[in-house]
């Protein structure tokens, strides 16, 4: 199968690269490699590139708007037949609902633009790509994630966080998407599919269970409750908790 992932330089694309090898789009070959592309096509794109940047300014958001939404709509361009787009659970409100892919989302309750930008990647795709698989994932884990807060509980000596205690999370490791995206190949499903474990965690019971002196930040974060029964069906093993996958991690 002739396979281009986006987003190789670091993170979750990188992984997906290391295990589905063919082509690898990233900020320094991507106008030549989409432009070979849309001329000779390809079998599967797997669309992990996104710019996370956290604060997005007037003067920032052209960039912003063509790093994310403008890609998407480039790839999908492209001949192919079968897109799977890596979005995230931060497509759904923060409330204390719980959430499934059939819900409507809502973009009016969102205030941040990386919400919005995956919410409208997500139309994108459905509407332009029949054959498509849109993966909301959880907080993810990996080799070549980025040090967020989790990592620095674990790593770092006298961990500084951005987090409050209170603050309710939940992960997946990039190794259980990568499977999770194979399964699905191989019974070529399509849709939509939430990633994440079974049960979420807050950060002060990490702190507790790494027994180090933890200074918290002040922002207060909530993933919500995720429903995954769909995704389970396919993949078992994300009935795992939090707990579970972060510990096997960090082993």
């Amino acid at each position: 199968m002739n396979v281009l992932t986006t987003g190789v330089a670091q993170g979750l694309g990188r992984h997906l690269y290391e295990v589905f090898g063919g082509y690898g789009l990233s900020r320094e070959n991507s106008a030549e490699l989409l432009e070979k592309l849309a001329k000779e096509g390809v079998d599967l794109i797997i669309h992990a590139a996104f710019n996370a940047t956290g604060k997005v300014s007037p003067e920032t958001l052209p960039a912003y708007l063509e790093d994310n939404v403008m890609l998407t709509q480039k790839l999908t361009a492209l001949p192919h037949k079968k897109f799977v787009y890596i979005s995230s659970t931060e497509v759904y409100p923060k409330n204390e609902v719980s959430h499934s892919e059939e819900e409507t989302l809502d973009v009016e309750s969102h205030e941040n633009p990386y919400s919005v930008a995956k919410i409208v990647s997500e139309t994108i795709v459905r509407v332009n790509t029949p054959n498509h698989l849109i993966i909301r994932c959880a907080g993810l884990l990996g080799q070549h994630a980025k040090k967020g807060n989790l990592k620095k509980i674990f790593e770092d000596k006298e961990p500084v966080l951005s987090l409050t205690p209170d603050s309710e999370c939940n992960f997946v490791t990039h190794s259980t998407v990568s499977r999770f995206i194979q399964k699905a190949l191989d019974q070529n499903l399509q849709g939509i599919y939430n990633i994440a474990s079974n049960k979420n965690i807050h950060m002060a019971e990490l702190a507790d269970i790494v027994r180090k002196r933890v200074r918290f930040g002040e922002f207060d974060y909530r993933v919500g409750n995720i429903v995954i029964d769909k995704a389970v069906a396919v993949l078992p093993e994300l009935r795992k908790t939090s707990l579970e996958v972060i510990k096997e991690f960090f082993k």
